[in-house]
């Protein structure tokens, strides 16, 4: 078996290639694991609310033995995964990101996509930060600290939230595949950001059964990993269906729309020019670009403006009792939930 040490992670951070090379014989599950915690505990401590140690190596050590006698529950069978702290892993309390839930009852049983995964015989490694309550895209948090985006010089950059700790976790390649949620853009920002893949499925393509909601309208769910093959295979576990992989399309054929109006309002000159360099490289490689205003951005801007936004009211239905016993300081999630219901009042 090939040697675990010396970052082997880092070397199949793919999490395909991974469950490849586990079937093969060339990685071991339960070395694979332990060099995982090891590799976690000495990287940034935001990333993680808490370690699944002793039920990570029990099923890395099952894993094992069936590898062993030819019997693997799946194709990705022995693949560690993280879940965002919002999926209920039983004999824990599911924070969503937040200390007000500690004194809650630990989840009698594990959330349906948990469940989903481990008849797969993937290994849940632990639970990730949040943006508290999944209530903001910049992934802040000011009781378990924000997770450091890996990319950049000079000071920290912002991990994109909600779904912080799973894009930094999939980046830094601390694990191979992490699980988050997508509301307003809590799967698609943090992968933008960090630089790997985000799937933000349908509101009917994973189930729901498990998890801490923020909108019960708009929640979606979906898989982080550092390429779309990665993302495909774990969809097709976490929602037991097959995924149907359409032909890729030549770039050649393919044809851009950008709006000229509110998506850029206040870039900075540096995103911009990096985003025309991408626009750029599309046109060379025989794309067709057009650009133009979309008036339907316009009006979504109005029916805000005037009648105000889904997420916020459903948010506060779901956290009406805090935020009756609110201090009212603005400084946390409830708090900007309570303020919210006023202005809309």
């Amino acid at each position: 078996m090939e040697s675990m040490m010396g970052g082997f992670i880092k070397e199949t951070v793919s999490a395909a290639n991974m469950a490849d090379k586990i079937k093969k014989g060339d990685i071991c599950p339960v070395e694979l694991t332990k060099e995982t915690f090891a590799h976690i505990r000495s990287s940034d401590p935001s990333i993680f609310t808490v370690l699944l140690e002793e039920r990570a190596l029990e099923e890395a050590q099952a894993a094992k033995q069936r590898h062993h006698q030819g019997q693997p529950l799946s194709a990705w069978d022995g693949v560690p995964v993280a879940w965002k702290d919002l999926f209920d892993i039983k004999g824990r309390v599911t924070t969503a990101g937040s200390v007000v839930l500690a004194s809650n009852t630990p989840a009698a049983q594990d959330a349906d996509m948990v469940v989903n995964a481990s008849q797969a015989g993937l290994i849940s490694i632990g639970c990730l930060n949040m943006t508290e309550f999944a209530y903001s895209g910049l992934g802040l948090n000011p009781h378990f600290g924000t997770p450091k985006n890996p990319h950049g010089t000079g000071p920290d950059r912002i991990p994109g939230g909600s779904s912080s700790g799973c894009g930094v976790a999939v980046a830094r390649g601390l694990v191979p595949l992490t699980i988050g949620s997508d509301t307003g853009g809590s799967i698609r920002i943090p992968a933008a950001l960090n630089g790997i893949v985000g799937y933000k499925g349908s509101s009917s393509a994973f189930p729901t059964a498990g998890t801490f909601p923020l909108s019960p309208t708009l929640d979606t769910y979906g898989p982080f990993a550092t390429d779309v093959q990665s993302c495909i295979g774990a969809t097709e576990i976490l929602n037991g269906r097959s995924v149907s992989t359409p032909n890729p399309t030549p770039i050649s054929q393919l044809k851009f729309f950008i709006p000229t109006n509110v998506v850029f309002k206040g870039a900075q000159t540096a995103v911009m020019a990096n985003f025309e360099r991408s626009v750029q490289a599309l046109e060379l490689a025989g794309a067709t670009i057009r650009r133009g205003v979309c008036h339907e951005f316009d009006e979504i801007g109005r029916l805000a403006r005037e009648h105000g936004y889904l997420v916020g009211p459903e948010a506060l239905d779901l956290h009406w009792e805090v935020c009756l016993v609110c201090c009212g300081c603005l400084k946390s999630t409830i708090c900007a939930l309570r303020f919210s219901f006023l202005v809309i009042a």
